[in-house]
């Protein structure tokens, strides 16, 4: 059985701004790259990235 995690994206794991024009602007809230490497890689989960 596969396990899946949608996430929103702003203001969730990454910081919320207007648009994120440039890769180089986008900023990751404290802990989210590491929560999200946690849900995978130790529990298994795939995760699906949304924007609500």
């Amino acid at each position: 059985m596969n396990r899946v995690v949608f996430l929103d994206r702003d203001g969730t794991i990454n910081v919320d701004v207007e648009y994120v024009h440039k890769i180089e602007d986008l900023r990751f809230e404290e802990g989210a790259l590491e929560g999200l490497r946690l849900l995978q890689n130790l529990h298994g989960y795939k995760l699906i990235i949304i924007r609500a």
